[in-house]
Order: C-alpha cells, then sequence, then structure tokens
C-alpha cells in the first residue's frame, strides 16, 4: 500500500507538472552544457556583468569626455545675426472681382511674389554678389579689418564657396503667414551682421533692376509699339507735305484724282495719329502698373549685431556624448559578455571549427587567432570561476 500511494502521488505530480505550459524547465545535461530552451542571457546576469565591467564602462565614459572636452574647448565661438522679411502684396487689377468672389463662396487664390524670395536669395547669382564684396569688421576699441569671405572660409574654388556659404546660412518661410527669416552664423559678430545686409541688398536690386514682371513686359511691348507707330505716322505727315507742295492749289482744286489721293494721306495720318495717342496712354499707365508690379523687400526685423554667442552648446554637447558613451559602453559589455558565454557554451565546437577555418584560410593570421582564442577561453574560466 505504501509503495502504490508513492506512486500515485509521483503521478499526480508529473501530471501537475506537465499541466504547466509556461513553464521553462532547465536542465543541466550530462556534459556540462544549458538546454536548448535555456536564455542567453538573464536579468541578474545582466546587472552582474555590468557590475564585472564597471571599470571599462568608466573608462569609456572618462576617456571619450575628455576628448570631446578638449573639441569643444577648441571649436571658436559662432555669432547668429538674424533678420524678418514680411510678406510681399502685389497690387492685382482683379482685386474687386476676388472680392466678389469671396463673397459668392468662390475661392480665387492669388500668387504671393515673396515666395519667390527664398529661391532668389538661394540663387548663384545673389551669392556672386555676397561673396564679390569686401567687409569691414572690428569693434569699438579695435582698428577695422577688410577681410573677404574667400579669406574667412580658406577657399578660392567656386563650388567650395558656394557649399561654405551656405554652411552659414539659414533660409526658411513660413507657409502660412510668408514670413521669412534669414540668419548667417560666423565666427565674428560684425561679419555675421554685414554678410546678412548683404544679402537683403542683393535681394533688392534684382527686384528692382533684374527681375521680369508681366508689367515690365507689357510695358517693353507698348514701348517698342509706339516707336513703330510714331514711325509710321511721321511717314504719313511726310507724305501728306510733299503731295501738298506738289499741289498749289489743292484747296481749291476739282480735280477729283487730286481730292481721292489727299483724303486717303489725311485719313492715313489721323489713323496714326489715333494709334499712337493710344498707345502713348496706354504706356503712361504701364509705366504706373510696372512700378506697382515690382514687390517691395520689407524688412520687419533688420540684421543686427549679435550680443550673445549662437554656439557650441558646451555644456549640452559634452553630457549627451557622456550619456550616448555610457549607454555604448553597455552594450559592448553586454554583446562582449554573451560571446563569451556562447563560446564556452553551446557553440564552443563551432568556435573552433570557425577558428580552424580561419588559419587554413589565412595562414599567416594563426597567431594572432591562436592568441585571441587563449585569451577569450582565459577570461571564460575566470568568469566561469568568480560565478
Amino acid at each position: 500500500m505504501p509503495v502504490i500511494g508513492m506512486r500515485n502521488r509521483m503521478t499526480i505530480k508529473t501530471r501537475s507538472d506537465e499541466a504547466m505550459p509556461g513553464r521553462t524547465e532547465v536542465r543541466e545535461r550530462a556534459d556540462g552544457r544549458a538546454d536548448a530552451n535555456e536564455p542567453d542571457i538573464g536579468l541578474y546576469e545582466l546587472a552582474s556583468l555590468l557590475i564585472k565591467r564597471k571599470r571599462f564602462i568608466l573608462y569609456s565614459v572618462v576617456i571619450i569626455s575628455v576628448m570631446m572636452a578638449a573639441i569643444l574647448l577648441g571649436t571658436a565661438n559662432t555669432y547668429r545675426s538674424t533678420a524678418t522679411i514680411l510678406s510681399a502684396d502685389r497690387t492685382d487689377k482683379l482685386g474687386g472681382l476676388r472680392g466678389l468672389a469671396g463673397l459668392a463662396g468662390i475661392n480665387v487664390s492669388q500668387d504671393n511674389p515673396s515666395e519667390l524670395f527664398p529661391v532668389i536669395l538661394r540663387s548663384r547669382l545673389v551669392k556672386d554678389g555676397v561673396l564679390g564684396r569686401e567687409y569691414s569688421i572690428g569693434g569699438a576699441d579695435a582698428e577695422p579689418v577688410t577681410v573677404t569671405l574667400q579669406q574667412y572660409f580658406g577657399e578660392d574654388l567656386p563650388d567650395r564657396l558656394y557649399a561654405a556659404l551656405d554652411g552659414v546660412t539659414s533660409i526658411g518661410m513660413d507657409r502660412g503667414t510668408g514670413v521669412i527669416r534669414v540668419s548667417v552664423d560666423t565666427k565674428q559678430a560684425e561679419l555675421s551682421q554685414a554678410i546678412l545686409t548683404e544679402y537683403l541688398a542683393q535681394l533688392e536690386t534684382f527686384n528692382l533692376h533684374k527681375r521680369r514682371s508681366s508689367a515690365r513686359e507689357n510695358l517693353q511691348y507698348l514701348n517698342r509699339e509706339l516707336a513703330t507707330i510714331g514711325r509710321l505716322l511721321s511717314e504719313a505727315e511726310d507724305n501728306l507735305s510733299v503731295f501738298q507742295s506738289a499741289n498749289r492749289d489743292w484747296a481749291v482744286t476739282t480735280n477729283p484724282d487730286v481730292l481721292k489721293e489727299l483724303a486717303q494721306l489725311r485719313r492715313e495720318v489721323e489713323i496714326r495719329t489715333q494709334a499712337y495717342l493710344f498707345l502713348t496712354g496706354e504706356s503712361e499707365i504701364a509705366k504706373l502698373e510696372a512700378q506697382k508690379d515690382v514687390p517691395i523687400v520689407r524688412i520687419l526685423d533688420a540684421p543686427s549685431v549679435p550680443a550673445q554667442k549662437s554656439g557650441p552648446f558646451r555644456a549640452a554637447t559634452l553630457a549627451a556624448s557622456a550619456v550616448g558613451t555610457l549607454f555604448l559602453a553597455m552594450f559592448i559589455s553586454v554583446i562582449h559578455g554573451m560571446f563569451l558565454k556562447r563560446v564556452r557554451g553551446p557553440d564552443r565546437q563551432a568556435f573552433q571549427a570557425l577558428r580552424e577555418d580561419l588559419v587554413d584560410a589565412f595562414p599567416l593570421t594563426r597567431r594572432v587567432v591562436t592568441r585571441a582564442a587563449r585569451r577569450l577561453s582565459a577570461r571564460a574560466h575566470r568568469h566561469a570561476d568568480s560565478a
């Protein structure tokens, strides 16, 4: 009876164990290796591994932080000058119709000419004007020094100069309001202001003298037509004068041929005169439209001399690098620990096979591989003994 009871109890225990599917059983094999469903590294092993590698983690953070601090201390301060350009409004002859369409619920969009300002500021035409200037910098206590951007950047090739200028310039536009913000960062506060001022001057010059608009093209067309009609009118008046000089009695003559040709010449002069007067009036109107069609660069915030540096932020950069190095060193320590565990565990034979393949493929690296294997094996034994 006692034997049967023990068997029943053993049977019940086995069934209860089988009834727990979420339980992971770890068994030790005869060869000393863990079962296949054993996790690579546990939470407590992870904490223990990080504690054992505390020196490596600490030294990594200290060394990288010292190097980053040296780099930051050797980096010069930069100063940012900023300007704000308001949206440019252009007079539209269909403004009344747009208002009526808006009351009727019809959305008639109107182009914003200031949307081209960022494109113009980034163009090579403007950059050439900025790069071609000489800038005078120097504080109140120091003598002003004239410097070119070629000297400041230390470059002579045009493409590299363009890239260097783009690197210190920032141009952005708010799509909702149309406000444009332009900033320049250099190592001298006065130079930042001078470069940004030249940017705005080049933008104004382009709008006034080089920008092509529909109103200006219309004015040019009317001027060409006015010159042509003026020449034809002058020729018609000369023909009438020559005919009247050849026929002195044209005022009292009854000759039908003379009267017919005289009427044709007068009619031609009258037609040319009416056309000339009409084009003259249209030309004057086109001049006004061309002046109104040029978008005005309205500066809200003019470039000023920055009093505070815009970078680098040494404390924040140093803290970020220290935290990043800390996590990277912890990650490397975990990966290295998992590698050592796998080498001394189920992947020992695979590692030895890989070592033999490497030795056969690269005979010259036999000594290096052998030393690395010995060091890894020694570390594995030390970790096993300490565990």
